[in-house]
């Protein structure tokens, strides 16, 4: 929609300009993340040397949001959380099925037969 079309050419017109090819120049508020000037000899390197310092869990402003966006997305995790955990717990009433090991079990297998394989960075 038109915000959509709004928010990329913001977002576009603040990364994209002539500014971003000086050394240094920051892409956020904090600086954490800026333009490098890579070593000629192996810029490849450089490059991943400069995202091995990057937080493991990086801020919003990585993504131009606001620090409140932590807040939304800790609120989201805390409920999927907690709807996980009430759909482990025991049902009241009689007859056999599953045990609760055996569901838990069954659950953590399909998680993780559902994740990724690790990215090969030598590639």
């Amino acid at each position: 929609d038109d915000k959509d079309m709004r928010t990329a050419d913001i977002i576009v017109a603040d990364m994209i300009n002539p500014a971003m090819l000086a050394e240094g120049h920051k892409l956020s508020r904090s600086g954490i993340y800026c333009a490098i000037e890579p070593n000629p000899d192996s810029p490849r390197q450089s490059y991943l040397d400069y995202f091995d310092t990057f937080p493991i869990t990086p801020e919003p402003e990585v993504f131009g949001m606001h620090d409140n966006a932590n807040i939304t997305c800790a609120m989201n995790e805390a409920d999927a959380n907690f709807t996980i955990i009430l759909s482990l717990q025991p049902r009241t009433g009689g007859g056999g099925g599953a045990s609760q090991e055996e569901i838990i079990g069954n659950i953590a297998k399909g998680i993780e037969e559902k994740l990724r394989t690790s990215w090969d960075l030598e590639a």
